[in-house]
């Protein structure tokens, strides 16, 4: 069962689809297990693969998935793409979770976010400790000035291009009149934000994944960021495999990795 949701908020409606293979219905369902909560990257939209990853195997296990398209990016929430940032990335997540929490009475969440949509949720979690039951970040964006320093050690004349023109164009190939501009903009806001620096108040179970050849998210970034939790993060580094987990080997081996760590995390005796 599948439901079309539009979730108002003072700055435009945020647009999602919520999905539950319960027996009992879908509102009952939503109302006593904990929903699991998918937050895109930056020009990112909710049907992005190794979202939908994420969603088919929490479907699986029968659990309620809500995947929504924040503003100011490439999916159905419109807005302009050159004001997405950290900041609007949290509020969205924020105005998400509170319309699931008054409209739907749900109090209990697994986050799972990509790259910038990854740090919004570990933002989230650090400051919500008693809501939150399990926690994923797939190529995780949480220190602007990280991703910065990636880039430019990384991808040198994308930096000089970007700092030059101010906008790096974004395509979404099955929806083109959705694309867009990318602002720099969105590196200063980003690098108003160290979320490591609030890992260690996060206690639910945390997974952690990256590919090996991520070169904005980087192997490296990915291991200090487990550091900066206690002893409930798991890293999972996927081979051959890119920031936005491209190839289909790239998605098997993330399922594998969220089945591993699912079983083992004591998050299904919650439940």
């Amino acid at each position: 069962m599948s439901e079309r949701v539009k979730i108002k908020t003072d700055e435009g409606d945020l647009i999602g689809v919520l999905c539950c293979e319960s027996n009992r219905g879908q509102s009952e369902a939503v109302l006593t297990q904990p929903l699991v909560v998918l937050a895109h990257g930056l020009a990112g939209y909710k049907e992005e693969g190794m979202l939908q990853c994420v969603s088919d195997y929490f479907r699986q296990c029968g659990l309620p998935v809500l995947c929504y398209d924040a503003r100011h990016g490439l999916g159905e929430s419109g807005g302009d793409l050159q004001k997405a940032c950290f900041t609007e990335f949290i509020r969205d997540l924020n105005a998400v979770l509170s319309w699931a929490k008054t409209e739907r009475g749900i109090q209990k969440f697994i986050l799972a976010g990509h790259s910038l949509g990854a740090g919004a949720c570990l933002h989230y979690a650090s400051a919500h400790t008693d809501e939150i039951l399990g926690l994923i970040m797939l190529s995780a964006v949480y220190n602007g000035q990280l991703l910065k320093e990636s880039y430019l050690k990384n991808k040198p004349a994308f930096m000089v291009q970007w700092e030059k023109e101010k906008l790096i164009y974004r395509e979404r190939p099955d929806c083109p009149s959705k694309n867009g501009y990318i602002s720099i903009n969105h590196l200063a806001d980003a690098c108003r934000y160290h979320e490591e620096e609030n890992a260690k108040d996060v206690t639910a179970p945390v997974l952690i994944v990256c590919g090996d050849h991520d070169v904005s998210s980087t192997v490296e970034i990915n291991r200090n960021l487990k550091d900066s939790f206690r002893e409930n993060a798991t890293l999972s580094i996927l081979n051959n495999c890119g920031h936005t987990y491209s190839k289909p080997e790239n998605l098997l081996d993330l399922k594998d990795a969220i089945e591993s760590w699912f079983n083992s995390s004591g998050i299904v005796d919650a439940t």
